[in-house]
């Protein structure tokens, strides 16, 4: 079964995940600028850079390994410069 991508060409996580790692991220005490954030399944292992933007994170870049295949995958992405 052929993978579903998002426009950037990463696999999509699902809502379940999505609201866990908000969990994480609303945890980390104020006046910190960054995080790193691990996520690990059955399927591998990914990293995470996230960053805060004003009031919320925003994820920049990470890279991750799965377990069936032999070379690592990641993104990188700019949201915010200043």
């Amino acid at each position: 079964m052929p993978e579903i991508l998002d426009a950037y060409g990463r696999t999509p996580i699902s809502d379940g995940m999505k609201a866990q790692i908000a969990l994480e991220l609303a945890a980390i005490p104020k006046g910190k600028r960054g995080a790193v954030v691990f996520v690990g399944t059955e399927d591998g292992a990914q990293a995470h850079f996230a960053a805060r933007i004003g009031d919320r994170w925003k994820v920049a870049a990470g890279g991750g390994w799965r377990v069936n295949e032999k070379r690592p995958s990641g993104h990188v992405s700019v949201e915010y410069a200043f």
